[in-house]
């Protein structure tokens, strides 16, 4: 899996052949055939290896304990705790994560991106739950959940793409700064 990860996230999954990574693996072609059936059960179970994790750790970060008298220790301290969670994940993980971002911009019938979209599909409905519990005490938010949680989601990759390319950094101060800029927009 470890290779083939490498190969995935550095030439692309389409690119990167089996004999490639049985090669980068030291194993027999038919190691691979016999334990994930094909190429794309060898991804499938990347992603279900990796996601699960990360999942588990995003749904702790995004519990959301109404504080709306509180203004410091409501929502913008959720907010930076999941980013934040985000940025760990992508740091402990790259190759996972150059992989993701990847396949999020693949086309919609992409094989990869059909064995990504189960997985992806938890984190949206992780993010879209913890902004409807948000709404729950903050009612200008009702009914823009959805594209609230979208573009949330889509800073903090584009955080984390900008790391990968060695044009940004990420970490805690990054994630209070993308959560002020998320809440005030341009003018914090």
């Amino acid at each position: 899996m470890d290779a083939a990860l490498a190969l995935f996230s550095s030439k692309g999954y389409e690119s990167a052949s089996v004999s490639e990574i049985v090669e980068e693996a030291k194993v027999g072609k038919p190691m691979v055939y016999y334990y994930f059936g094909s190429k794309e059960g060898l991804l499938k179970e990347i992603f279900r290896a990796n996601y699960e994790l990360f999942n588990i750790r995003l749904k702790e970060a995004a519990e959301y304990i109404p504080r709306p008298q509180k203004y410091w220790e409501d929502v913008r301290p959720l907010l930076a705790r999941v980013a934040n969670a985000y940025f760990e994940f992508a740091k402990s993980n790259p190759k996972f994560y150059a992989l993701l971002l990847s396949v999020s911009f693949s086309p919609e019938m992409a094989s990869a991106r059909r064995a990504s979209a189960p997985h992806s599909s938890m984190q949206h409905e992780i993010l879209a739950e913890m902004f409807m519990k948000i709404s729950e005490s903050h009612g200008n938010l009702r009914g823009k959940e959805m594209k609230i949680s979208r573009y949330f989601y889509a800073l903090i990759n584009s955080a984390i793409g900008s790391w990968m390319i060695g044009q940004g950094e990420i970490g805690k101060e990054e994630a209070e700064d993308l959560v002020n800029q998320f809440m005030h927009g341009i003018y914090s």
